[in-house]
């Protein structure tokens, strides 16, 4: 059995990438990396910058391949790996042995990079699935090489070193948005549980309908103010247009998937239709 393992928030309490970034920069130079990096979340949560470029600017500015470089010039490569192993979460920890016991493949899948991960891979003797930086003349650089290992690139890293989903049964752990394609193309999955028993990515996050419920909310109190409680009128003397606007919406995302399929069937990628 082939067993994946997301690594931040699953095997992990907390996020490799800000623990390298404690452990690079002093108090002082902590604190002025992360007022000097703020400014360039509300862009990245609007998507003006990816999710890589985020990433390279986060490593750059709390010099984090600086300290992984010097430490690997003392000969001290795996510096960084009892941070994480202090990180792990015991019962991840008995459920890796667990599988290794049975003889399992396994596999940690994550979307931190390889420079941080590869010590933690080799602790266990298992694989590693990550993002990965550029390395040149035995020195890391904060630039990309690839994608980031998130959401579906995870199945596409998969699907490269062990073929069709067709060919293999998987077994996933993992936590968050980003293991979603991994919990659910799995026959097996795990969503924040290390138990026997499965259990699937819910269908509908608690995330995500407290966010809804609260705009919806939120948005009814501001209509009924300014139009002193006549909402349900307005709907009433509204609601053709406004019908036409969630045809319009659902055809828009109908198109979407059709296109998204003839991607996937021209990159020889096969995920179930329905759970597409």
């Amino acid at each position: 059995m082939l067993v994946v393992f997301d690594v931040d928030g699953t095997l992990l309490k907390g996020d490799s990438l800000f623990l390298a970034a404690r452990q690079s920069r002093s108090k002082i130079g902590f604190l002025i990396s992360i007022i000097k990096f703020i400014p360039f979340i509300i862009p990245w949560k609007f998507k003006i910058i990816s999710d890589e470029r985020i990433k390279e600017i986060f490593i750059s500015y709390f010099k984090i391949c600086e300290k992984f470089n010097r430490e690997e010039e003392k000969g001290n490569s795996n510096w960084f790996l009892d941070t994480l192993i202090k990180d792990i979460r015991p019962e991840a920890f008995e459920r890796i042995n667990y599988h290794k016991e049975k003889g399992d493949e396994i596999i940690l899948c994550s979307a931190s990079f390889d420079m941080l991960l590869f010590p933690l891979a080799k602790y266990f003797e298992i694989g590693l699935i990550s993002s990965k930086l550029i390395r040149k003349k035995g020195k890391w650089l904060p630039i990309y090489s690839g994608k980031n290992c998130k959401g579906i690139n995870k199945i596409y890293e998969l699907v490269k070193q062990k073929g069709s989903l067709k060919n293999f049964v998987y077994e996933a752990y993992g936590n968050s948005d980003g293991d979603k394609d991994l919990m659910q193309n799995s026959k097996f999955p795990h969503y924040r549980s290390f138990s026997q028993k499965i259990n699937p990515y819910p269908k509908y996050p608690i995330k995500s309908l407290i966010i809804i419920i609260g705009a919806t909310f939120f948005s009814y109190g501001i209509f009924s103010t300014i139009n002193q409680n006549k909402i349900f009128d307005i709907f009433i003397d509204y609601y053709p247009i406004i019908l036409k606007g969630l045809f319009l919406i659902i055809f828009g995302y109908f198109l979407r998937f059709i296109r998204w399929r003839i991607i996937l069937f021209n990159l020889k990628i096969d995920l179930p239709f329905w759970n597409d």
